[in-house]
């Protein structure tokens, strides 16, 4: 019984010891996961901003295309070389 009593109390000072580091690790953890988290949530923010501006310009692109298709313009530079002459 008295073994018994000692054995306990030992586990009991084992897991009083324990305690406190586990709740520092827990807390690290916690600082260490809101930390990627935020770094998570500003990447997803520059894609989205990156896949709006890819849009856009896909977007403005094709006006532009359709623009150089109606006015029958193969070569651009040769247009803008031959606009700048012109003036």
């Amino acid at each position: 019984m008295k073994q018994d009593l000692e054995k306990s109390k030992k586990n009991k000072d084992l897991v009083d010891q324990k305690v406190p580091t586990l709740e520092l690790q827990l807390s690290e953890l916690h600082q260490i996961v809101n930390k990627y988290s935020k770094e998570a949530e500003k990447d997803a923010k520059k894609r989205e901003n990156l896949i709006r501006d890819r849009d856009t310009l896909y977007s403005q692109f094709g006006k532009y295309k359709a623009v150089f298709d109606a006015l029958q313009i193969d070569d651009p530079e040769k247009f803008k070389l031959d606009f700048e002459h012109l003036k």
